[in-house]
C-alpha cells in the first residue's frame, strides 16, 4: 500500500542519515537503543537469579504458608488452593504506553503525521480486576475473573487539535480450571483450561471532537472482544529453604467472530520467576515475561483504517519482553489479619516489536490485595 511504501522510505532515510553521521566521525547515540541494551543486560542477570534457587534442593519439602510460595500477582493462574480453601483477589493492572513504534524503533510525530491524520500520543489502560477461587477437590481449583477497564488515549488530529478519548467498560469474564499433576516433595505443577465469555463491551461509542456525534473508538480502546476464547496453560514451581522459582505459560485462542465481523488475534504469554523469602512475612520477586499477539482478521466497517493507526487490523501483531520486579507481604495464619496478602509489581519493558504502527509500552504496574480463608 501507499502507507507501507512511504514508511519504508522514512525508515531507509533515517538509516542512511545515521550512516552519514557515523562516516563523518561523529557517532550517533540512539538513546532508546542504549536504554533497551541496558535492560537486556539486567534481564540476563534476572534469569540467572531465577535459576539459582534450583540448586541444592537436598530434602526440601513444599511449604504453602511461606510468602515466596505465592507466584507474583501478575500471574493470576499460578496458584493452587489447599482443600477447603476460598480465595478473593482484587488486582489493579495498569499499562502506560507512549509514542508510536514500528518494528523495534519509535517514530517521530512528524513522520507519523505524514501517514495518518490522527496521531496517538499516549494511552493509559487501567483495569480493576476481581477474582474468586475455590478448591473443589485436593487436585482441582476453580477460578472466575472479571475486570472493569478504564482506558484513556491522547491523540492529535490535524496540525493542532489535541484531545482525549475515554472508555470505561466491563471486560470479558474468564472461567478457569486448574488441575494438579505434580505434588512431590519441593515440586508442584498444574495444568489449566479456561474459557473467556464475551461479556465486555467491544463497540463503545464516544463523542467525536469534530462535533459529528457519537462514533466508534479504535480497537485499542475496546476492553471486550465479542468472541469466545479457549485458554490452555500450565505452571511449574520448585522450592528450597530460601526461595521458590517457577515458570508458567498461557495461550488465548479465539473462536469465531463477533457481530461486527472481526476477530481479535490469538495471544500467547509466558513467565519465569523467582521469589526470595526475606522473612516469614515478606518476599521479593523477579520475573521475565514474554507476550505476543497476532493480527486481527476482518474489520469493523465503522472504522477508517486510513485515519488512525489504531484502526488497523491486518498489521496489528506484535511481541514484547518485560521485567517485572515485585514485593509480597503475607500475614501468616494465626495473626490478626492472617491469610491476607499485599503485593506489588513494577513492570519495565525490555524489548518490543510491532508489525505495524502501534503505541509502545512505557511502564506498567500490578498491585493488589488477596485473602485466603
Amino acid at each position: 500500500s501507499h502507507r507501507q511504501k512511504h514508511l519504508f522510505f522514512l525508515m531507509m532515510t533515517r538509516h542512511f542519515e545515521g550512516r552519514k553521521v557515523r562516516e563523518a566521525g561523529r557517532p550517533v547515540t540512539h538513546r532508546v537503543e542504549e536504554i533497551f541494551m541496558g535492560r537486556k543486560s539486567l534481564l540476563v542477570v534476572l534469569l540467572l537469579a531465577v535459576a539459582s534457587p534450583l540448586a541444592a534442593q537436598d530434602a526440601a519439602v513444599w511449604s504453602s504458608g511461606r510468602p515466596d510460595a505465592l507466584a507474583p500477582l501478575g500471574i493470576p493462574t499460578a496458584q493452587m488452593l489447599e482443600p477447603g480453601q476460598f480465595q478473593f483477589t482484587y488486582r489493579l493492572n495498569q499499562l502506560t504506553s507512549k509514542g508510536i513504534w514500528y518494528q523495534s524503533d519509535s517514530l517521530s510525530y512528524d513522520d507519523t503525521r505524514t501517514l495518518y491524520p490522527v496521531v496517538p500520543i499516549s494511552m493509559r489502560n487501567l483495569t480493576h480486576e476481581v477474582s474468586l477461587a475455590v478448591a473443589a477437590t485436593r487436585d482441582l481449583t476453580l477460578l472466575a475473573t472479571l475486570g472493569y477497564s478504564q482506558r484513556r488515549r491522547e491523540q492529535i488530529l490535524g496540525d493542532s487539535l489535541r484531545y482525549f478519548t475515554d472508555t470505561n467498560e466491563l471486560g470479558d469474564l474468564e472461567l478457569t480450571a486448574l488441575y494438579n499433576v505434580v505434588r512431590d516433595g519441593p515440586y508442584r505443577a498444574h495444568l489449566q483450561l479456561g474459557a473467556i465469555a464475551p461479556t465486555g463491551s467491544y463497540d463503545p461509542r464516544v463523542a467525536m471532537p469534530t462535533g459529528t456525534g457519537a462514533g466508534s473508538v479504535s480497537y485499542d480502546l475496546r476492553p471486550g472482544t465479542g468472541v469466545f476464547s479457549v485458554v490452555p496453560g500450565g505452571t511449574f514451581a520448585a522450592q528450597n529453604d530460601f526461595a521458590t522459582v517457577g515458570a508458567s505459560f498461557e495461550a488465548v485462542i479465539r473462536v469465531g467472530s463477533n457481530k461486527l465481523d472481526y476477530t481479535p488475534g490469538n495471544r500467547f504469554e509466558g513467565s519465569v520467576w523467582a521469589a526470595y523469602r526475606v522473612n516469614e512475612y515478606v518476599s521479593v520477586t523477579a520475573r521475565a515475561h514474554y507476550v505476543s499477539w497476532g493480527s486481527m482478521s476482518g474489520v469493523d466497517g465503522d472504522l477508517d483504517p486510513a485515519a488512525d493507526p489504531g484502526n488497523e487490523t491486518f498489521w496489528g501483531a506484535g511481541r514484547r519482553v518485560d521485567m517485572p520486579l515485585g514485593l509480597t507481604v503475607l500475614l501468616p495464619e494465626g495473626s490478626r489479619f492472617g491469610g491476607n496478602r499485599l503485593s506489588l509489581e513494577w513492570i519495565t519493558p525490555i524489548s518490543q516489536h510491532y508489525d505495524w504502527l502501534q503505541l509502545g509500552a512505557d511502564w506498567g504496574l500490578v498491585a493488589g490485595w488477596q485473602v485466603t480463608f
